[in-house]
């Protein structure tokens, strides 16, 4: 069976600066297949159609690295606690950024927590969306964007439930959900675990990332132009 293999790494991270690089590591988790996952909570007879497999089969969630609970009170702040220690987490999972503007009277939660997937040159397009047949409370900011050819970090950016008023997250809950597609449609994960390796990357996903910042407007397609000679420099 002819597949295609995508690196990636996980990161998590918070906003004071006061973690060296790659230190929670160890809390990262692998992306989980869709349908191993939901087949371990349930043998529904819809995960034999082929319709629902064909869909589900690569998409893999994106876990939970800590287990959280988010408070909302009544004049609109908000606590974020961790609940296996009562640990403020603000500074892992921030209010009202980086939209500060509201949804439906919600405004955004961002966890510091970036998943970078790459490929070399098989054309693969990942889709970040909702955890499908998982509902956890949170809506995500969804896109798409062609992994082989430009680099961009899955931050998780979400807007709570406005009708829900505490929300508990446990470890390994999946908070999102990746998709990919190919022409083969098949597809083999392979962790990055050399820390060389990951600094790389993320050095190009800055460049990536600048791009947006000094040349706005620009389509997905001329970043993918722009950036084609770093992109092909992460396999030479």
């Amino acid at each position: 069976m002819n597949y295609d293999v995508i690196e990636f790494f996980g990161l998590l991270e918070n906003g004071q600066g006061d973690l060296s690089p790659f230190e929670l590591d160890p809390l990262i988790q692998r992306p989980v297949s869709a349908l191993t996952f939901l087949s371990n909570q349930s043998k529904l007879d819809s995960f034999n159609c082929p319709a629902v497999v064909d869909y589900l089969k690569n998409v893999y969630y994106i876990p939970s690295p800590l287990a959280f609970s988010i408070q909302r009170f009544p004049d609109g702040k908000f606590s974020i606690i961790n609940t296996a220690n009562g640990q403020d987490l603000r500074a892992f999972l921030q209010v009202g950024l980086p939209e500060r503007a509201l949804l439906f009277g919600s405004p955004m939660f961002t966890i510091l927590l970036q998943y970078v997937f790459i490929n070399d040159g098989n054309n693969v397009t990942m889709e970040v969306i909702d955890p499908p047949l998982f509902h956890n409370g949170l809506t995500n900011i969804t896109g798409e964007y062609n992994i082989s050819k430009w680099i961009r970090p899955t931050n998780f950016c979400c807007f709570m439930d406005p009708n829900i008023e505490q929300l508990n997250i446990e470890r390994g809950d999946p908070l999102y959900a990746v998709r990919f597609r190919s022409k083969t449609n098949n597809f083999k994960l392979i962790e990055v675990v050399d820390d060389k390796r990951k600094e790389q990357i993320l050095a190009e996903q800055r460049k990536a990332l600048s791009m947006k910042k000094y040349l706005p407007g620009l389509k997905l397609q001329q970043m993918y132009d722009l950036f084609k000679k770093r992109m092909d420099s992460l396999w030479r």
